[in-house]
């Protein structure tokens, strides 16, 4: 919050925006030996030539105080030469909400060409519900695959009800393996005549509105205070 630059050995390797997780490849500015992580802020005043600007003004409002600074976690991963940037999720749920056409599509990352394979697998609890395989062609960069598959009758997600599915996907490629997971579900929300249908039912909803913050000491909060906050909110 709000604007940021970071630089590793005196290099700048990217900037930040406010209240969103940002990654940077490091590997070209990493020594054999001690290493400086460096993060300059703008947060109350833009930089001398105006870097900063429009982000410092996003933040500036009457509405709370202009908390700055470095709010969340700052880490160093160590990643295989092929792995998994990222994964999207995405299905079809039947009319009747009897089956769900699934795809998995992988964001992956390698030093170089080279061959690998995917496997997607969903689980709910020690349950395993669906998996997929697909052989992959990795460029030198950045490249995506897509896994598909069905599952039938996947227990919907509400808020009474907010069944997970724990998905999994894992690469393999030359002796290399990266794995990443998430938790997901399956739900059907639309709009229709001035209301919000979920899973075929109307739902209402209570507004609450939340910044993530404490009045005496800003974003930083605590896991345990975010279980409050949503305890108090969910009561």
């Amino acid at each position: 919050t709000y604007h940021g630059r970071i630089f590793v050995n005196g290099t700048e390797v990217g900037t930040m925006g406010p209240y969103v997780p940002y990654e940077f490849e490091i590997t070209r500015q990493l020594r054999a030996e001690e290493n400086e992580v460096a993060v300059l802020l703008a947060d109350l005043l833009p930089e001398p030539r105006g870097a900063g600007r429009h982000e410092i003004e996003l933040g500036h409002t009457a509405g709370w105080e202009a908390y700055g600074g470095i709010i969340r976690d700052v880490s160093i991963e160590r990643r295989p030469s092929a792995f998994i940037r990222n994964i999207r999720f995405s299905y079809d749920l039947a009319a009747d909400y009897t089956a769900a056409k699934c795809r998995v599509r992988a964001f992956l990352s390698s030093l170089d060409e080279r061959r690998g394979r995917l496997r997607a697998i969903l689980m709910r609890g020690e349950a395993e519900i669906a998996t997929g395989d697909l052989d992959v062609a990795m460029s030198a960069g950045e490249s995506e695959s897509e896994i598909r598959f069905d599952v039938p009758n996947p227990a919907l997600w509400s808020p009474g009800e907010p069944n997970l599915y724990q998905l999994r996907v894992t690469l393999t490629a030359d002796g290399i393996s990266d794995v990443w997971e998430c938790r997901t579900g399956f739900r059907s929300i639309v709009t229709g005549g001035g209301e919000f249908i979920l899973n075929g039912r109307p739902l209402t909803l209570a507004g609450v509105c939340r910044h993530d913050m404490w009045h005496d000491q800003g974003f930083t909060l605590t896991a345990d205070q975010m279980r409050r906050d949503m305890e108090m909110i969910k009561a």
